[in-house]
Formats: structure tokens, C-alpha cells, sequence
């Protein structure tokens, strides 16, 4: 009954065998899940491909189809990406 009365709410559900009570530690790791789903409703790659897709759309630089448009892109992303990196 009390999860019905949940329904629709976010949060983490936690099944431990027994009656025993939870230790410290247990409760500790329960709060420090993440559950910001609906804060954040996007991950930052459909992000990233949003906007590639708004500047596609205002201009396809000749670009025949979005596909090849994000290839490009994503690849110029990579590319400069990598030159941040100190190799040993």
C-alpha cells in the first residue's frame, strides 16, 4: 500500500532480505544516488546533437542530409578535442 501511494513520485526503491534494520553505511549510500532525472531531461550528447540539428536546419553549408552534417561536426568536435591532450 505504501508503494501505491508513491506513484508517480522519483526516488530508489531498496529490497534487503530480513527485518533487519539498515546500517548507517546503507543509508549513507541511498542518498548519494543521483536522482535528478527530470531536472536534467537530456544528456549532454542529445544536447549537443540538438543544436547541431538548429544549425543545420538555419544553414546546411551545402550539407546534403543532417547524418553527414553531424559527422562532420562531431568529428571537428573530436579532432580539437584531442589536441588537448598531453601525450607522455
Amino acid at each position: 500500500m505504501k508503494i501505491h501511494e508513491e506513484l508517480d513520485q522519483f526516488g530508489v526503491l531498496y529490497f534487503r532480505p530480513g527485518d533487519e534494520s539498515m546500517s548507517d553505511e546503507e543509508v549513507d549510500v541511498l542518498d548519494s544516488v543521483d536522482v535528478d532525472v527530470y531536472d536534467k531531461p537530456k544528456t549532454q550528447s542529445q544536447r549537443i546533437r540538438n543544436v547541431l540539428y538548429k544549425m543545420y536546419e538555419s544553414n546546411d553549408e551545402g550539407f546534403e542530409d543532417f547524418k553527414k552534417f553531424y559527422q562532420h561536426y562531431t568529428e571537428k568536435i573530436i579532432s580539437h578535442l584531442k589536441t588537448k591532450i598531453d601525450e607522455p
